[in-house]
């Protein structure tokens, strides 16, 4: 099963290059996009995050309820 390697570099750059697109078809400035361009990639980070760890917890119960039956 194909498990795709999700880290910091590769889920910026695409954003970033979605970002210059849009600011440049919308005519507005860098400086007034910026700070929800930083917004939206600090939210992505954060549910990567929360995503991961829930994952791991969910893993640990497997483990923890395995190992019970197994007793």
């Amino acid at each position: 099963m194909y498990t795709p390697l999700h880290t910091f570099g590769t889920s910026i750059l695409p954003v970033a290059s979605v970002d210059v697109t849009l600011h440049t078809f919308l005519g507005v400035s860098w400086m007034i996009l910026l700070p929800y361009t930083i917004f939206g990639a600090a939210l992505m980070i954060y549910s990567q995050s929360r995503l991961m760890r829930g994952q791991r917890a969910i893993k640990r119960e497997e483990r923890l309820a395995a190992s019970m039956t197994a007793q």
